[in-house]
């Protein structure tokens, strides 16, 4: 569980980070990107950073309050953190480039690299347990 926790903090440090600094094509987020397009992708990055954030909180408070409920909704606002993000994302890059395909390549690595550790892990607790 505390495995978890730190990912998840170091995670959200990095997304707010990477949201709140100025290198991005049109400058600041908040104040360089001035076109609806980039606005709307202001605010669907910036609603799954919260979403993401929350569900951090929710999981700090889970090892405090265990309640099946709280799980539930926790599993359900990262999903929705993660996937707002994920849809900002594209829609930043589509805009960008049309080098869209290697964000999505980038994304699915990541992704399998994450599930692969999460196997591993899983082995491990298994050998120690069973």
């Amino acid at each position: 569980m505390y495995i978890g926790l730190v990912t998840q903090c170091v995670s959200i440090i990095l997304i707010w980070v990477g949201l709140c600094t100025s290198r991005w094509a049109c400058g600041d987020l908040v104040r360089g990107c001035k076109s609806r397009e980039y606005k709307n992708i202001h605010y669907i990055l910036f609603a799954g950073a919260g979403c993401v954030s929350l569900a951090f909180l929710l999981d700090i408070f889970r090892c405090f309050c265990v309640k099946k409920v709280l799980e539930i909704i926790r599993l359900i606002v990262q999903f929705a953190g993660g996937v707002l993000m994920l849809s900002g994302l594209i829609m930043y890059y589509s805009l960008q480039s049309n080098q869209l395909s290697g964000f999505l390549t980038t994304m699915g690595s990541t992704a399998f690299i994450f599930v692969s550790v999460f196997g591993i892990a899983d082995l491990v607790l298994l050998e120690r347990i069973g």
